[in-house]
């Protein structure tokens, strides 16, 4: 690389690294309700109609539209800051809400 090229970045998807990440994160929403990340702060993944546990189904979901929000410039993830139920649209399209439970 001379002084005047450039890094080139590529973006692509890794077939292992992306069934790695579902099994993390909807499987831990899932069963546990909650990341590792989420543990130290007490947050939990709840069903936005009953505040209910979610499912496997909504948990993959949830992780599908995950994804989405990143890809659109992460604008998905970022309108949790302007919503007022703080969710991002990963959560709109799965019907979640990530509440912090009393007690």
């Amino acid at each position: 690389m001379n002084a005047f090229s450039s890094p080139s970045y590529s973006i692509s998807f890794n077939p292992v690294s992306g069934l790695v990440a579902l099994v993390y994160f909807a499987g831990l929403w899932w069963v546990r309700g909650q990341t590792v990340g989420m543990i130290p702060f007490n947050l939990r993944i709840r069903r936005a109609v009953d505040g209910q546990p979610i499912g496997p189904g909504r948990a993959i979901g949830r992780f599908f539209g995950l994804a989405l929000s990143f890809f659109v410039f992460a604008i998905g993830v970022i309108w949790v800051a302007a919503d007022g139920r703080k969710q991002g649209w990963h959560d709109k399209l799965a019907g979640t809400v990530v509440v912090r439970p009393s007690g």
